[in-house]
C-alpha cells in the first residue's frame, strides 16, 4: 500500500519541515561551515525549499510528487524539525503539546523514510528473472563475525 499524508500529518509534515528549514537555516551561518562547503549550502537550501513548497501546494503527500534526492530531503527535514528543543521551536509549533510532537514526529519520520524507501523502489525495481535467488559465491572479501 502507498503512503499518503494528508490532513493534520500534512499539517504536522509542514510545520516539522519548517522547523528542519529553520534549523538549516541558521546553521548555514556558521562560517566554518560556508568556508568548507561554500554554494553547496545556497543548492542545499534551494533543494529544502523546493520541497517545502512541494508539501505546501499538494493536499496529499506521496511519493510522486518527490525524486529520490527530495524524498532523502524531506526526511531528513522532518527528523531536524523533530529534534528541535522546546525552547527553540518556532510559534507555530509551541501551539502543539510536546507529547503530541513526539507522537506525530516519530510517525512523520516513519512515513517520510517510508517514501524513501518506496521512491528507491520504483527508481530500482528488482526484476525477479536476473535477481540473485542463491547464496552469494564464496571466495571474495573476508566476513566479520
Amino acid at each position: 500500500m502507498a503512503i499518503v499524508i494528508t490532513g493534520d500529518e500534512r499539517t504536522a509534515l509542514i510545520a516539522f519541515v519548517r522547523e528542519g528549514l529553520t534549523d538549516f537555516e541558521a546553521q548555514m551561518k556558521d562560517p566554518r561551515l560556508i568556508r568548507e562547503f561554500g554554494a553547496q549550502l545556497n543548492e542545499r537550501h534551494r533543494d529544502f525549499v523546493t520541497v517545502l513548497e512541494t508539501i505546501e501546494t499538494n493536499t496529499v503527500v506521496h511519493r510522486d510528487l518527490f525524486d529520490r534526492d527530495q524524498t532523502r530531503d524531506l526526511q531528513f527535514l522532518v527528523q531536524a524539525g523533530c529534534d528541535q528543543p522546546d525552547d527553540v521551536r518556532t510559534r507555530g509549533m509551541r501551539t502543539v503539546s510536546e507529547s503530541a510532537i513526539e507522537q506525530v514526529g516519530a510517525r512523520l519520520v516513519k512515513l517520510t523514510e517510508g517514501l524513501d524507501m518506496e521512491r528507491r523502489r520504483t527508481d530500482f525495481p528488482v526484476d525477479s528473472t536476473t535477481a540473485p535467488t542463491g547464496p552469494a559465491p564464496s571466495g571474495g572479501e573476508p566476513t566479520v563475525s
